[in-house]
């Protein structure tokens, strides 16, 4: 027989038996994390497991399999300690790695949100608490309170939390420096409608001119310092459910003691949408902000429920 025949028989015998070996598995788990979670310290450090975050992160590849659930791309870190002598009060950001048999990675990314005892004296978490907490209360500008927007307080300590259905935020804690920042998304069309364009419109073709700082914030969609067609495309764009933000935002936030230098155009000057410690001394210890909707001119907005949001990241 031939040499030749002889290499290709033993070519096909290798790769048949090539053929039966199984691929390798490189496609990631799928994490999901858990939503909402609270913990009540019990002392002023408290250790976490990673396992109360996931909420059945699946294997797509192998339906009985053996996931690992760490705080880190180290599978081993399954524990963390929380402590609020640190700051971590109100919202706290979490990771959950998710690592499968074959050494694949992915994580999502949820929040924590760690509160005192209502008494924290009782349980000797006295030292988490120094002076008058922070408070302030966010609304609109029909003064109904804004559930949902989250407030972030930097400075001497970081940390954020999210206001309730009075629109109430509060930082238990007393600082001297600070800069507060609240902020909210919202995709819905919740309190834009065709009837925001016709306001609009109105005001453009100076047949109704808008009556406050507030509407004229609201209209400017574009983020453009003018209230013009463009605005009105861009509300008919979301409307139409081709987008679902505006170019400058969802949200724009102004101290409610700030008085506009032109109310019939705040566009042109440089407001706040901050509150600092620092500026306190001048403009009084107010920390309540007024939350404008975007393309919401006649402020229709209903606050039912805030929304969460949950992101997946492939390694």
């Amino acid at each position: 027989m031939p040499i030749k025949f002889l290499l290709l028989g033993l070519f096909l015998i290798i790769a048949d038996n090539l053929s039966g070996q199984p691929e390798p598995d490189t496609i990631p788990p799928t994490p999901l994390c858990k939503f909402g979670l609270s913990h009540t310290y019990q002392n002023s450090s408290d250790t976490l497991h990673i396992n109360s975050f996931n909420d059945g992160s699946f294997d797509p590849e192998h339906e009985n399999t053996n996931l690992r659930f760490s705080f880190s791309s180290n599978p081993e870190d399954t524990l963390r300690i929380f402590s609020c002598l640190n700051g971590e009060i109100g919202l706290v950001p979490v990771q959950m790695w998710v690592t499968d048999e074959a050494g694949n990675q992915a994580f999502c990314e949820t929040f924590l949100n760690l509160v005192l005892p209502s008494n924290p004296d009782s349980l000797g978490l006295g030292n988490c608490v120094t002076g008058t907490p922070l408070s302030g209360r966010i609304s609109t500008t029909s003064s109904n309170p804004i559930e949902g927007a989250i407030v972030n307080i930097s400075g001497d300590l970081n940390f954020t939390v999210v206001t309730g259905n009075s629109g109430q935020y509060n930082f238990p804690t007393s600082l001297k420096n600070f800069t507060i920042v609240p902020s909210k998304i919202d995709s819905t069309l919740n309190g834009i409608s065709t009837l925001d364009m016709l306001v609009i419109i109105k005001h453009i073709l100076g047949v109704e001119l808008l009556d406050s700082p507030y509407k004229i914030i609201a209209a400017d969609v574009d983020g453009s310092g003018t209230i013009n067609l463009t605005d009105v495309l861009a509300i008919r764009s979301r409307l139409l459910g081709a987008t679902n933000s505006f170019p400058a935002g969802d949200y724009i936030f102004v101290p409610t003691n700030y008085e506009f230098e032109n109310v019939g155009n705040p566009l042109q000057e440089d407001y706040p949408s901050i509150i600092k410690s620092i500026a306190l001394e001048e403009t009084g210890y107010m920390l309540d902000f007024i939350g404008i909707r975007l393309g919401d001119i006649n402020d229709s907005t209903t606050f039912d429920k805030s929304e969460e949001k949950l992101r997946l990241y492939d390694r």
